[in-house]
């Protein structure tokens, strides 16, 4: 289940002893799921751990015409919003499906 995922996702934080998180999702009932199911597990595994959620809207990409509905900025704003925070956070999380993936790393990639 969804939620096992977030539960999963914290245990890696845990493991590697991460303290800051980025956690961005679209708001979908799936990707809130497992954010939500992350977030909680994470509060009552190691409430030191700083969860910093970041939400975009639902912008799937299946094929060449979405690309014209699709709002690269909304996605750049939260890239720059994450990679603006200090300390930067060590993990970024982003439950999601192959189709919409891409242009998310991309501008985080740009954003550094």
């Amino acid at each position: 289940p969804d939620r096992m995922q977030g539960i999963s996702l914290a245990l890696l934080v845990e493991k590697f002893q991460w303290k800051r998180v980025a956690l961005v999702h679209a708001i979908s009932s799936y990707a809130k799921g497992i954010g939500d199911a992350f977030a909680r597990a994470m509060e009552s595994r190691d409430d030191s751990v700083v969860v910093l959620r970041h939400t975009l809207p639902v912008m799937p990409l299946h094929d060449e015409s979405d690309w014209a509905a699709y709002n690269y900025s909304v996605v750049k704003e939260v890239a720059r919003q994450v990679a603006a925070r200090r300390p930067q956070p060590r993990i970024f999380v982003f439950p999601a499906n192959g189709n919409d993936i891409g242009p998310i790393l991309q501008a985080f990639a740009e954003e550094g």
